[in-house]
């Protein structure tokens, strides 16, 4: 698969609310036309496949290491988890987000309003609305450019020493 020279679409619908009905179906028959290669996790263990037939462009699998997939990966379709937007944005990935609960819709909001990605408002999109928003994505620069940006400021951030100058500020110590 990652020989492939086509670009890698990451389809994730997270570890909760995992039925493959509500995005992962949709997404892949999105890009089962496409010119891109396709991988969709799970995200549950032993679970591998999604209840339809695959494109020979598309791939699933249960689980995937993020440090082993995320490096390979041009766009990612995802429910908007906070982990998975995280390290998408960490690698400089832009995003489709379909945020349907809990603090999902916040998150695409937020991944919208960054510049990094498209907000579906909607955990369960149709296959021709991903196919647009992938297409969207995909055309327009300005997406991988700001998820890029965000890369690099997010990975120039030292957590330990924010830690200790924010704790600092909060003793009144100098710095």
């Amino acid at each position: 698969m990652l020989a492939d020279p086509r670009p890698l679409v990451h389809i994730t619908q997270g570890t909760q609310n995992v039925d493959p009905a509500d995005l992962i179906r949709p997404a892949l028959a999105a890009v089962a036309a496409m010119d891109t290669q396709a991988v969709a996790v799970t995200g549950r263990p032993g679970h591998h496949d999604a209840g339809v037939p695959l494109a020979g462009n598309c791939h699933m699998a249960d689980l995937i290491p993020y440090e082993a997939l995320l490096p390979h990966v041009a766009l990612m379709v995802t429910n908007g988890g906070w982990g998975g937007v995280l390290a998408a944005i960490s690698h400089g990935i832009p995003l489709v987000v379909a945020g349907g609960d809990i603090d999902k819709p916040e998150i695409a909001a937020r991944v919208a309003y960054s510049g990094a990605g498209v907000d579906l408002r909607t955990g369960t999109p149709t296959a021709a609305r991903l196919t647009a928003a992938i297409a969207a994505v995909t055309a327009d620069p300005r997406y991988a450019a700001r998820a890029a940006e965000l890369a690099s400021r997010l990975n120039a951030l030292s957590a330990p020493e924010e830690i200790v100058r924010l704790l600092e500020d909060m003793a009144g110590s100098p710095a």
